[in-house]
């Protein structure tokens, strides 16, 4: 016990404290500890930082950093954040009604091809860098009823560089950038090599330029 505890930074008393005494950042920590106790190769964190302050976020993605090169276990992320995975993931899936749209290795995020649910979701995403604003991608339609075929794209309904009934009757290409990077998508290749990064350098004012 007083090892899972120091696994996850908690003094050796709180194996004696009940639900209501802890904060929000320590609850997600004695989830972590029972995680861990049986010392799995493969951990499944759905949301894990969810509902959680940016500071008690970045102590808790520190944690499983440290966890992670201290094991050698696995950790699998379920998570709308993109920004978190920037920090702690190694490659990323973007699914979209079960089906992964777009598979790549986090390195080089920064700028495209991206799919454009990926890019949705790069563009919800908050900076606090001064230097930096973020494209703004606002989704409308409707989501597909659950349980019914998807005959074309599963994001059709909603995407917001639709190419027409084709991505409602045809499923989309897979195109390949290369080794670690793949996109389904009717947008054409070459176009989703056009596609402008969403963060981009913040126009300059008069006082940088001073």
């Amino acid at each position: 016990m007083d090892r899972i505890l120091a696994r996850v930074r908690l003094p050796k008393d709180y194996r004696y404290k009940y639900p209501h005494q802890l904060s929000g950042g320590e609850k997600q920590r004695v989830a972590i500890a029972r995680a861990l106790a049986a010392r799995p190769d493969v951990v499944i964190c759905d949301e894990i930082t969810s509902g959680l302050d940016a500071s008690v976020q970045a102590s808790i993605v520190q944690l499983l950093r440290d966890i992670q090169a201290e094991t050698g276990t696995a950790l699998i992320f379920i998570t709308h954040d993109l920004a978190i995975l920037r920090h702690i993931a190694h490659r990323m899936a973007v699914m979209y009604l079960g089906e992964i749209l777009e598979a790549r290795a986090m390195a080089g995020l920064d700028s495209g091809p991206y799919h454009p649910y990926t890019e949705a979701l790069l563009s919800s995403s908050t900076t606090i860098d001064p230097h930096v604003i973020t494209r703004r991608i606002r989704l409308t339609g409707d989501l597909p009823r659950r349980g019914e075929p998807v005959k074309g794209s599963s994001f059709a309904s909603r995407c917001p560089r639709r190419m027409g009934t084709v991505c409602d009757s045809a499923r989309p290409p897979e195109w390949r950038f290369d080794e670690t990077h793949s996109i389904r998508c009717h947008i054409d290749e070459d176009a989703l090599r056009g596609t402008p990064s969403v963060w981009q350098p913040a126009p300059k004012t008069m006082e940088d330029a001073t």
